[in-house]
């Protein structure tokens, strides 16, 4: 019965719980994606299509698992739009354009995302401008 108990405790903790989620290279779900995990899925990559006007987004995604993925997004008024992005992991708001935008509409080159996929609830883009891309 001990070794039971241990073997419980030891599969609870942090570290143990990690490492198969490491080894499957599955992302952390950030506090920002409310959806049931069972319903979700994620997308990861870089965009090689990109159309923005007004509070429509359309994209196409060259996933890191070599997948290719389209999203459209599409907002009652740009407020909309606006909150189903973020950066880095924080809303994203309107001085942000430029940061992901060499021109109004036009993607930086070698831009990144993370595109959260649930089944219930709308999807959520989280840019990334880290190592990987190319910001002036």
């Amino acid at each position: 019965m001990i070794r039971v108990i241990l073997l419980a405790i030891a599969l609870s903790s942090p570290q143990a719980m990690a490492e198969p989620l490491a080894q499957t290279g599955r992302l952390r779900v950030p506090e920002f994606v409310t959806c049931d995990p069972n319903l979700l899925t994620s997308w990861t990559g870089t965009v090689t299509r990109y159309q923005h006007r007004g509070q429509s987004l359309s994209l196409t995604l060259a996933t890191d698992a070599d997948t290719t993925e389209s999203v459209n997004l599409q907002g009652d008024a740009h407020h909309d739009l606006l909150a189903q992005l973020f950066l880095e992991g924080r809303p994203f708001n309107t001085d942000d354009w430029p940061k992901i935008e060499s021109a109004p509409g036009v993607l930086r080159e070698g831009m990144r995302l993370t595109a959260w996929v649930c089944a219930d609830a709308p999807i959520i883009l989280d840019w990334h401008t880290g190592p990987g891309t190319q910001s002036e």
